[in-house]
């Protein structure tokens, strides 16, 4: 596909919040480990528009969208500043640069010497390419795998 990277970004609104939930559960098996579709509860709902809305009041977290002509194809949400919660970009975005650009907006708004996330294994590669080292063992629950990592400043 030769479409242009050119995205823009913007902070999150409360409004966003059914916008933000679709796009996440489109991607929610990524994380998946077995066979069977449906996610574990927990995880349901913590991608429901409800849950959004709630986070998105919350002022512990931060969020952006990337946008693509005005349509929502990619976000990241912060966790008090230095946890990232949330990077997802559509599965047809994939390899456009979207996850960088919104990684370097998000750490310019809240800049910190270290940040953390929990990466579905699929999204292990993105992170290491944006910096993220694996800082624990490859972590299982509920048939959800994640891979804790950990992103630190160079000292120059």
């Amino acid at each position: 596909m030769n479409t242009p990277s050119v995205f823009s970004i913007r902070p999150a609104q409360a409004a966003d919040a059914s916008v933000l939930s679709a796009l996440a559960c489109s991607l929610a098996h990524f994380y998946l480990t077995g066979t069977s579709p449906d996610l574990p509860t927990w995880l349901a709902e913590s991608l429901s528009t409800e849950a959004f809305s709630q986070r998105l009041h919350n002022s512990d977290f931060q969020h952006w969208l990337g946008l693509y002509d005005n349509l929502t194809v990619g976000f990241i949400a912060l966790y008090q500043g230095s946890h990232l919660y949330h990077l997802f970009v559509a599965e047809h975005w994939h390899g456009h640069g979207l996850a960088k650009q919104l990684w370097h907006t998000a750490q310019s708004h809240c800049p910190a010497a270290s940040y953390t996330v929990r990466s579905s294994v699929f999204a292990v590669p993105v992170y290491q390419a944006l910096g993220f080292q694996n800082s624990q063992p490859l972590q299982q629950k509920d048939g959800v795998c994640f891979q804790p990592m950990t992103w630190t400043a160079q000292a120059i």
